[in-house]
């Protein structure tokens, strides 16, 4: 019987793209495209391409939805 990976978690203050997506449930794309339109800094681990982005970087791209109140 297969069992579901568990993610490796490196730090929690970091993610990777993937779970990045996951906690913002967005796809790994948009992801990218914030990062290279610049709204989501982020940083390669080492000499290699894995890519990493701040837990608090990915929060503060989460914004309130502002509503306005319907007459009744």
């Amino acid at each position: 019987m297969r069992s579901t990976p568990t993610p490796v978690v490196v730090s929690p203050n970091w993610f990777t793209l993937k779970d990045a997506a996951r906690h913002t449930g967005t796809s790994t794309d948009t992801l990218r495209r914030r990062i290279n339109d610049g709204q989501l800094p982020a940083y390669y681990v080492g000499k290699s391409r894995m890519v990493r982005v701040k837990r608090d970087d990915v929060d503060a791209l989460m914004r309130p939805v502002v509503t306005v109140g319907r007459a009744r």
